[in-house]
């Protein structure tokens, strides 16, 4: 059945859980042949490098790819290729501009690092991984950009597919190939695999997108220039998605920043690193799970008193699963530490409390409901300003426990700051309705 007309919302959400059951699957074997193969020190620069990709590609498209959500959805809908041509040239040119600035940017810093290296201030080997790869950023910003757009074109597992199985799915695939013939030690080899993925990911999606009638980006880019529909809501909304966005992305990644700068002990950043690969299939669940009652949140003020109830009461429900699904896994590691770390080739034992610690950050940092509450009673401001209390919390608890105590000092810090989100948060909602989104409030 085409999933345009796939009648069942329970249906979709348990193929996107078991895609993402996939994608995971793929995420803990790239965890496991990177940590058997490499140093916890350049797994930490690996996984570093990783996530500031991800964090510029979002940044040079300016929130236009999570946009094209809402806009192209509308104009395929509407079957107007007028707008949606405008809308692909817009995007596209946007990321153009942002790239060029990037390349601009790039090549004065190596221009400078290689004078400076050539009257001996500094060597070229020691800046991080993250600072040679970033120049592949445009890259991963066409990969989400395919991802939206296939998203609005109606196939979103499809979407699903591409943003777990196949990130995932490639790295793996491109580590073990690489591997096979090159086993990395050095920054160099390490760039080579991560430009390698990056292209394998890029091919991979421009050869769905290719495949789906009616979706013409590359068409569009390569006819010729008329003057074109342009429409000054499209960078308001990208504005306000690019906010938040980038918000949400810095209270999940300050944490190994912090450790990769201020930490004396270069391998904390990739023990943190697999705790929070081993946690990641819980927040993988309670994504899933919110997903079941997400849409009622939206229509709070539309129901009567009885469905009201019955909303509260799946609310409930929900929260008791995910508390205890939450808790169980935690004991489950906990009893499981020492195996769990070997698996990961971590003989560090004082790690072992990390495991479950960073599990309950985890679930303090679903605030799925409360997000969705606020957002629809126009209340982005507030959860912009709220993250952005929180990141400067971790930020400075942050600075002043990382030197003494490492990546517990680092993990201390991200529990405070979820924990001051979820309370201001779910105050507020209060404020807003008597609907309970946690279990205490």
């Amino acid at each position: 059945m085409p999933e345009h007309v796939e009648s069942s919302p329970f249906t979709k959400s348990s193929w996107a859980l078991l895609l993402g059951f996939i994608g995971y699957a793929c995420r803990l074997a790239v965890t496991v042949i990177l940590t058997h193969h490499l140093s916890l020190e350049l797994y930490g620069d690996f996984t570093v490098a990783w996530r500031t990709l991800v964090f510029v590609s979002l940044m040079l498209t300016f929130g236009s790819a999570i946009s094209a959500r809402r806009f192209v959805s509308d104009y395929v809908l509407a079957k107007d290729q007028r707008k949606q041509s405008g809308f692909t040239l817009w995007i596209f040119g946007l990321l153009r501009r942002s790239t060029i600035r990037l390349v601009i940017a790039y090549a004065l810093f190596w221009f400078m690092t290689n004078i400076l290296h050539i009257i001996d201030i500094r060597w070229i080997e020691k800046y991080h991984l993250a600072v040679f790869v970033v120049i592949l950023a445009p890259v991963l910003s066409v990969f989400s950009i395919i991802c939206s757009y296939i998203l609005s074109h109606g196939y979103g597992l499809l979407s699903a597919f591409l943003n777990s199985v196949v990130f995932y799915g490639a790295q793996l695939f491109v580590i073990v190939v690489f591997f096979s013939v090159l086993v990395p030690d050095s920054i160099t080899h390490l760039s080579y695999l991560l430009f390698f993925t990056v292209f394998f990911l890029l091919m991979i999606s421009a050869v769905i997108a290719l495949s789906i009638p009616d979706m013409d980006i590359l068409k569009t880019l390569l006819a010729p220039r008329r003057k074109r529909f342009y429409d000054r809501e499209w960078i308001d909304d990208a504005e306000a998605a690019y906010l938040n966005e980038i918000v949400f992305r810095m209270t999940f990644t300050l944490n190994l920043y912090l450790l990769e700068i201020f930490s004396p002990l270069e391998s904390h950043v990739g023990i943190l690193s697999v705790c929070e690969t081993w946690a990641g299939v819980i927040s993988l669940v309670l994504v899933c799970v919110n997903l079941q009652s997400i849409s009622g949140v939206h229509l709070l003020g539309h129901l009567t008193k009885p469905f009201y109830a019955q909303m509260q009461r799946h609310l409930d429900l929900f929260n008791v699963f995910k508390l205890l699904l939450s808790l169980g896994f935690a004991l489950f590691t906990w009893y499981y530490r020492e195996l769990i770390l070997v698996f990961f080739n971590i003989h560090d034992t004082r790690a072992g409390i990390l495991l479950p610690w960073v599990i309950f950050n985890a679930y303090l940092g679903d605030n799925r409901y409360q997000f969705t509450l606020l957002m629809s009673k126009h209340e982005a401001h507030f959860v912009q300003n709220t993250q952005i209390a929180s990141i400067i919390l971790l930020l400075v608890v942050g600075t002043i426990l990382v030197i003494p105590y490492g990546m517990f000092g680092v993990t201390t810090a991200t529990t405070l700051s979820r924990v001051l989100s979820k309370i201001v948060l779910t105050y507020r909602c209060r404020q807003l309705s008597p609907m309970r989104f946690n279990l205490i409030g």
